[in-house]
Formats: structure tokens, C-alpha cells, sequence
């Protein structure tokens, strides 16, 4: 109709291909259909095959759909919550179970500790024991985007054999012993006794029995007090100054977001308020980094003097000091947390606490004076705190997952 004829009248169709197509095309088009059968058909039986391995591994008993499997659940900011429960729900003392995941793809999580060690390889070292289980990429290239330049870090690079990994790891291995953790205790110390004012002060303003207490944000500003000094030089007072730093109100939140798109690759693309904020805090992270980096000044024998002796490029330098900040200030200040909300819930923990605080001389005295603040000679005088963060760490493991690339088979 649109040439002028009648839109009613029939077409007539060629019998055969015009003249003017390339004959070559036929070949071509036969081949790409071949290809993508043949890819087609490798997914399927790869698929099949990983469902065949783990047919007698428990499942989880989580609710799933049959596209996203169990990522719905996953990708919230309780994942690791919804992990330990999984695992708690296991029956026949297997411990192991698999998780759905988009396309047809496979997660095995392993609970119990001698799995975890055969597929880590950390034990396996003997003749015909298989090689360690390698990172896997997605999940560690969120965490690198919080660094400046995005550079692999001790934590996340992959290739364990390269040469800079080998490097910082043989560097932070004398600031990593139970020495240097006992020479940080008087930092550790003076955190504690600031916090402890703080919160008297609060108590004195609002003496009320249900006045709140935010066990989380204590432990977020003790535990970054302390390794802000240790590992860059920073006054215990600055860490802990009002308002609090840039790494208690951003990265938190900046890891809830790299979880969730560990979890869920959508979540990359994602326009979310949760997102936007989970993004929005990435930066201010990144930000805080950089500048961490750019007045380091550590204190000698630490983590931090060891790394700047090293002269490594700067983005590297953040990345490094990125990843200490982080493992070194959240997973402790989560262990304090719980460790403090357990012993609150349970008069019984906190009267024995007390008493044990109290024989070793570490309470206040009765003329309302400071107590004394404990020192690496008093830990040992602790048996009974030590195993209430212990207890508290089985309860709540703040780093219960590793994810690890499967290979085919």
C-alpha cells in the first residue's frame, strides 16, 4: 500500500532465494546454528552433571524460586545470618549442603570444618591431594572497588604466586603475632577507658534504667580506635572524636552492598534506595582510604610502618591499608557487640564477669576513683571473659563465609 498498490491483492512469493543473496551465507548461517547447539548442549550436560554429584548432599531447606534459587535469600544484609542457620538446620552430621543459584549454577557451602580444610587445601599438602579451591573472581572484584584504583589487596588477589603478594604477606607476618597483638592492648586500653567516660556521662545525663545503648557503635569506635592507632599512628582521641570518623558511618554499609553483589550480580545495575546508599557509602569509603593513606604516619614495628617500608605504588598502598582497616576494626567491633548484648541479656554472665574483672584488680575502687586499665600481663587472669567472647564468636561468627570458585567436576 504503501508503493501504491492494493493492499487487499495477493503476494506473490518466489519458489526460490533471490539471485542477490551471497551463496556463502548458507554455510555460515549452518555453522553458527552447529556452534550454538553444541554450547547449548555442553551447558545442559554440565548442568546435569553438577546436579548428579550433589544429588546426595542435604539441601538447604530454604524457600527458593526455580529462576533465582536461593539469592533472594542471600542477598540481604542477614546473609551471613541466614547461612548459620542453614547450617544449624543439617541433619546426619554432614554439615554440607547446596545452594541454587541464577541459570542453573551451583554453590556448595561447607559447615563443617573438616570439608572447609579439604577444599582450601590448608591441610592437604600431601602426595595426590588436591590443589587449593582458587578465589572466585566476582565476589573479590566487589571488595577491590573500594580501593582507590581498585588494586588487588592480600586479601583478594588470586594469583597467591605473584610476586607483590608474596611480598607484603613476608612483610606483615612479625606485625601479625600474638606479640604485636599484645603490645596494641594498652591502645586497646585507653579506647576502652574513653569509651567507659562516654558512657558514664550518658548514664549521669539520662539515669533512667531503659536508657539505650548502642553495643554496635561502641564496639565500631573501640575496635577502629584501636587499630587506627596501632596501624596509622592516629591519636586514640581523634578515633574516637565526635561526630565519629568516615569508616564507622560508611563501611558498614559499604559492605552490606558488596555482599549483596557477591550474592546477586543484578545487584550491580540495581537503583534501589539500598543501592544507591550502599554505593553512595562505597565512595565515601574510598575516600576515607585515601586520605588515611596520604598522613600515614605509623607507629615503628607496626602493620602500617611494615607496608610503607615496602614503597609500594599508592594505589596499591591503599588497598593494602583499605584491607587492614577493614578485617582489623569491623570483625572485631561485631565480636565486642555480641559479646556485650550476650553478657547484658544474662545477669548470671554479667555478675560473673564482674567478679572476675574484680579479682584481678581491674574494677573501680570503692572510693569511686578510675580503675586501673588492664594491661597483656592481666589476660591470662581472665579465663572466664575470654570464653564469654568465645562463646559469643560460636554464637555469631562475624566471617563465616569465603567463597571459592568450584571447578568443573
Amino acid at each position: 500500500s504503501v508503493c501504491g498498490g492494493d493492499p487487499t491483492a495477493p503476494v506473490a512469493l518466489p519458489h526460490s532465494l533471490p539471485a542477490t543473496m551471497p551463496l556463502a551465507l548458507l554455510p555460515i548461517l549452518t555453522a553458527i546454528a552447529a556452534i550454538a547447539t553444541s554450547l547449548l548442549a555442553a551447558a545442559a550436560a554440565h548442568a546435569a552433571r553438577t546436579r548428579y554429584a550433589l544429588r546426595a548432599l542435604p539441601l538447604a531447606r530454604a524457600p527458593h524460586s526455580w529462576l533465582l534459587g536461593h539469592v533472594p535469600a542471600v542477598s540481604g544484609e542477614d546473609y551471613h545470618d541466614v547461612l548459620v542457620e542453614w547450617a544449624r538446620e543439617m541433619t546426619g552430621g554432614a554439615g554440607d549442603f547446596a545452594i541454587a543459584t541464577p541459570l542453573g549454577g551451583r554453590g556448595l557451602v561447607a559447615a563443617a570444618p573438616s570439608t572447609v580444610d579439604a577444599a582450601l587445601g590448608s591441610r592437604c599438602r600431601g602426595s595426590g591431594a588436591p590443589p587449593p579451591l582458587p578465589k572466585y573472581e566476582h565476589a573479590f572484584r566487589q571488595v577491590e572497588a573500594l580501593w582507590p584504583g581498585g588494586a588487588a589487596s592480600l586479601f583478594t588477589a588470586r594469583a597467591h604466586d605473584a610476586r607483590a603478594w608474596k611480598l607484603v604477606r613476608g612483610a606483615l607476618a612479625p606485625a601479625l603475632t600474638s606479640a604485636a597483638a599484645r603490645a596494641a592492648v594498652s591502645d586497646a586500653a585507653a579506647a576502652a577507658a574513653e569509651m567507659a567516660a562516654d558512657v558514664a556521662a550518658s548514664v549521669a545525663a539520662s539515669p533512667s534504667a531503659s536508657a539505650p545503648f548502642d553495643a554496635r557503635a561502641a564496639g565500631l569506635r573501640l575496635a577502629l580506635a584501636s587499630v587506627s592507632a596501632s596501624l596509622l599512628g592516629v591519636p586514640v582521641s581523634a578515633a574516637l572524636s565526635k561526630p565519629p570518623p568516615a569508616p564507622i558511618a560508611t563501611l558498614p554499609c559499604a559492605l552490606a552492598h558488596i555482599q549483596c553483589c557477591m550474592n546477586n550480580p543484578v545487584a550491580l545495575l540495581s537503583m534501589s534506595h539500598r543501592a544507591r546508599t550502599g554505593r553512595a557509602a562505597a565512595a565515601l569509603y574510598r575516600a576515607a582510604v585515601a586520605a588515611a593513606v596520604s598522613s600515614l604516619d605509623p607507629p615503628p614495628g607496626s602493620a602500617g610502618a611494615a607496608l610503607l617500608a615496602l614503597k609500594l605504588p599508592p594505589a596499591q598502598l591503599a588497598a593494602e591499608v583499605g584491607t587492614l582497616i577493614m578485617a582489623g576494626f569491623e570483625p572485631i567491633a561485631n565480636a565486642l557487640a555480641f559479646a556485650l548484648c550476650e553478657a547484658a541479656a544474662s545477669p548470671e554472665v554479667g555478675g560473673a564477669l564482674v567478679a572476675e574483672l574484680a579479682a584481678a584488680g581491674l574494677m573501680p575502687p570503692p572510693d569511686g576513683s578510675p580503675p586501673r586499665p588492664p594491661t597483656a600481663a592481666d589476660l591470662p587472669k581472665l579465663p572466664y571473659t575470654a570464653a564469654v567472647v568465645k562463646e559469643a564468636l560460636r554464637l555469631h561468627p562475624v566471617v563465616p563465609a569465603t567463597p571459592r570458585a568450584a571447578p568443573r567436576g
